[in-house]
């Protein structure tokens, strides 16, 4: 039922908009290229895409955000302070659930200005607008703030190389208590899981005609990235019923 907190029929708005759909009429010259081929793509600041993305992802996220909240749960459950970056937010769920499980915790929620509007919606129906801040702007140059105990990154890396990777999350690291970790949701192809790799490969598909270079990255390769960063080994937790996976880092000493 509409407006019920795991009602999914607003996502047709998302997955089915003319807009992505458009994209596949150019798959051909997608492949042959790498990337997108439209002048506007993921990357293409305050795209309204990304607004209505944000207003519709509600019950996908609440599906998978107790998973990923669970995952940090032992190591925040012992911290004083729980200072949290939610990074690309979109609605925010991810940065919030963490919060309403975390009483000491406090989100600073980043993403463009025109998606944030959803955002604020979202905390104050949660009830955690108290203990929400809010950073706006492109996430690859603007001030961070910090530092942070925990930066969350949920279907972030699959938009971006590599190289670019690299890039934000040693930006997420310079921003986070030496102690601090970084905890990541994403399509992961793992090599155990027949189904979940389907699934990372076929939403690679999408984001071949709706990023430049992006792609669901194994998970060899996202921890290659993140020892680049500087994070340790991360720990794996694929989300049951769910084809996304959830790692867990911590800032590697020294």
């Amino acid at each position: 039922m509409s407006g019920a907190p795991a009602y999914l029929g607003s996502l047709t708005r998302v997955f089915a908009a003319d807009h992505l759909w458009e994209r596949f009429r150019n798959l051909s010259e997608a492949v042959r290229r790498g990337g997108a081929v439209t002048e506007d793509h993921a990357e293409t600041p305050m795209h309204p895409w990304w607004e209505e993305f944000a207003a519709s992802i509600g019950g996908l996220a609440a599906g998978a955000a107790p998973g990923l909240a669970a995952a940090v749960a032992p190591w925040a459950s012992g911290r004083e302070r729980l200072d949290v970056l939610d990074v690309a937010c979109g609605n925010g769920m991810y940065g919030y659930t963490v919060a309403l499980q975390q009483p000491q915790a406090r989100v600073w929620s980043l993403d463009w200005p025109n998606v944030l509007g959803a955002t604020r919606r979202l905390a104050d129906r949660l009830g955690v607008a108290d203990r929400a801040e809010y950073i706006e702007g492109d996430m690859f140059e603007v001030a961070l703030g910090g530092p942070y105990d925990l930066v969350v990154m949920s279907h972030v890396l699959h938009h971006f190389d590599e190289d670019r990777c690299v890039e934000l999350l040693r930006r997420a690291a310079a921003a986070t208590r030496d102690d601090g970790r970084i905890v990541i949701q994403d399509f992961v192809a793992t090599g155990d899981e027949h189904g979940r790799d389907v699934a990372a490969g076929l939403f690679s598909v999408i984001m071949l005609v709706w990023t430049r270079q992006g792609e669901a990255h194994p998970l060899a390769r996202l921890e290659r990235m993140l020892a680049a960063a500087g994070y340790g080994p991360p720990e794996v937790h694929p989300l049951p019923q769910l084809p996304t996976t959830v790692l867990v880092a911590g800032r590697r000493a020294g």
